[in-house]
């Protein structure tokens, strides 16, 4: 929006007012109205475009919901192959879980590899997964933290 000002200037403001204070923000003053209007355009191609801070060669980047909006997460770009749980292992029991989990089949290395599977599944899973299946895998988790630390020949820590 453009608007003259007593000086003989134009004056730059947005549509909308902060509805705080109930004023426009300037945007600039000119001297002439086609300078106004040149840097009105202007502005509307940056906003059109979603040029802001991320400069000009930038990709628009989708949004995500949640606190953190960030497109690249980092458990969808793992692709090493190593060993696999059986098909379908996490829709199982906590207890059918945890110990397929620190078999040696699966886990070679010991039920620390398996801890980090199940943990692994849990994030990458995220919201998608219900209260109940949550619940069981938590508890296949305590499970299986009670082998590594049996296999290490510590005591478990216990949540208060």
């Amino acid at each position: 929006m453009i608007g003259k000002l007593s000086c003989g200037q134009f004056r730059l403001r947005p549509g909308k007012n902060n509805p705080r204070s109930g004023k426009g923000r300037r945007l600039g003053a000119f001297s002439t109205l086609e300078h106004a209007k040149q840097h009105q355009r202007e502005a509307q191609i940056f906003k059109r475009h979603n040029l802001g801070r991320r400069g000009l060669d930038m990709p628009r980047s989708k949004k995500t919901s949640g606190k953190n909006n960030k497109t690249n997460r980092w458990s969808s770009q793992v692709k090493t192959v190593s060993t696999f749980p059986p098909p379908a292992l996490f829709t199982k029991d906590a207890q059918t879980i945890a110990r397929a989990l620190a078999s040696k089949k699966v886990s070679p290395k010991g039920p620390g590899s398996g801890m980090r599977m199940l943990t692994f599944y849990v994030n990458r899973a995220g919201k998608n997964l219900d209260k109940g299946r949550r619940a069981e895998l938590q508890k296949a988790k305590e499970l299986l933290s009670e082998r590594v630390h049996a296999a290490r020949g510590q005591r478990p820590k216990r949540a208060a």
